[in-house]
């Protein structure tokens, strides 16, 4: 079976839940005709890059090449195949573990541009999860940041510090000039009620263009 990426990504929480500013979707059941319909929250008129879709793991299917969950919220459900490209985090801060199993709560991020067929349950391969307790999930936000480290949709600017922990999408430690004009999923407690949001991140995860 093959391996699953992991990084582990601090549960210190100030305050907040996982919901993240620009990525935040509302995904809906089956409507009349078995169509699916999923929406994102539009910013400052423009619309999220990612959606999200957040629920628990009711079943994993595993074989020699491939492994796909099953992920149910109160109302709806969504099949997640899983690649060699999917970045898979966990709030777990001393907890590395390849496996996927069933009665995690999850957190799934994948690209709004990417097809789905027009039935239920909908199947989408996802770019993110975040893998965790839902009491120890932290603010989340993800974005393409530019050189002034500032979210494309104007909501956050990140100041890097000595503890930023910043990892590509296998795990490998990358310094701040790597995050200009990136996509970046970043992890963070609290920010300042300015416009744009500050915020010093506790950890960043640069994806693969």
């Amino acid at each position: 079976m093959r391996k699953i990426k992991l990084l582990a990504v601090s549960s210190l929480i100030i305050g907040g839940v996982f919901t993240g500013y620009l990525v935040v979707a509302n995904a809906t059941g089956p409507t009349e005709g078995n169509e699916y319909q999923s929406t994102s929250i539009e910013e400052n008129g423009s619309e999220a890059k990612f959606l999200s879709f957040t629920g628990v793991i009711a079943k994993v299917e595993n074989t020699e090449s491939s492994t796909t969950i099953i992920v149910e919220d109160d109302s709806s459900e969504m099949i997640f195949p899983i690649d060699d490209e999917t970045v898979i985090a966990s709030t777990e801060t001393d907890q590395l573990n390849s496996e996927i199993i069933e009665g995690q709560f999850v957190t799934i991020y994948y690209d709004k541009d990417k097809p789905i067929p027009m039935i239920y349950p909908p199947t989408i391969t996802p770019e993110i999860i975040i893998v965790g307790e839902e009491s120890l999930m932290k603010q989340s936000k993800v974005s393409k940041f530019d050189q002034h480290l500032v979210s494309e949709d104007n909501e956050l600017k990140l100041h890097i510090s000595s503890d930023t922990v910043i990892v590509n999408s296998n795990g490998e430690a990358l310094d701040e000039a790597d995050i200009i004009d990136k996509t970046l999923v970043v992890s963070y407690t609290i920010t300042t009620r300015s416009i744009p949001a500050q915020t010093t991140p506790h950890m960043i995860i640069v994806l693969d263009e």
